[in-house]
């Protein structure tokens, strides 16, 4: 097995980005902007039913909760959509479109994949840190199996394992260099993370995609038997 390699995957996410940033940093907006406007209307009713009292404080906190539930309806799905859009970009920047940001598909496979991963990692992070690390590195895939491949929970799990063996220390390192590179994005007074965040996605999916082809390499040609 070949080790990961960490610069081509960044320099890949900075090349792709910059033949499309305007494409990546719409695409950026977009979501956030939605995330904003269906976020708001329970925020605003939150806000309301702490200084109402009785019957109004109950029909706020109602409410509140409705548009909160189809404000983390809209975030999957919106998580969904920048991830199918990332992938498509990596492999035909040229055609991939704003449009692809829509991708109404695996909304539970998507939903009970990130919950269980996230239960697993918490886990892995109560028993001893490094342990909780390792869980994290070694289920970096699931998400990206879930949108890419359509499948479920386990067998993401179990892909996203073999997809990582003997690169889990590399993936761990290219995860401390784009977080260096998101902090100083923040730091560009939050406007550089419109930049840097596409930059992650695609490194990502780049050494995602080093790595699928690896396994798919790796695996032995079972020859027909002669008739």
């Amino acid at each position: 097995m070949n080790t990961l390699p960490i610069k081509q995957c960044v320099a890949f996410g900075w090349r792709t980005f910059r033949s499309r940033p305007w494409l990546f940093i719409q695409a950026s907006v977009a979501v956030t902007l939605v995330n904003l406007l269906f976020g708001l209307p329970g925020d605003v009713l939150d806000s309301a039913a702490k200084s109402a009292t009785g019957t109004e404080a109950t029909q706020l906190m109602v409410f509140s909760a409705i548009f909160g539930l189809i404000s983390m309806v809209v975030y999957i799905y919106l998580e969904i959509g920048t991830m199918h859009l990332m992938l498509k970009a990596h492999d035909d920047t040229e055609r991939t479109t704003l449009k692809d940001l829509i991708h109404l598909k695996g909304f539970w496979r998507y939903l009970g994949t990130t919950v269980i991963t996230l239960l697993a990692v918490i886990a892995g992070l109560i028993l001893l840190i490094v342990p909780g690390i390792i869980i994290g590195l070694a289920l970096s895939f699931t998400l990206f199996l879930v949108v890419d491949k359509g499948v479920g929970p386990v067998s993401a799990f179990k892909e996203s394992w073999k997809l990582t063996k003997g690169n889990r220390w590399k993936l761990f390192l290219l995860s401390m260099i784009l977080l260096g590179i998101n902090i100083l994005g923040a730091l560009a007074l939050l406007v550089g993370l419109l930049v840097t965040v596409p930059i992650t996605f695609l490194a990502l999916i780049h050494a995602y995609r080093i790595l699928s082809s690896e396994m798919v390499s790796e695996e032995p040609v079972v020859e027909a038997a002669a008739a």
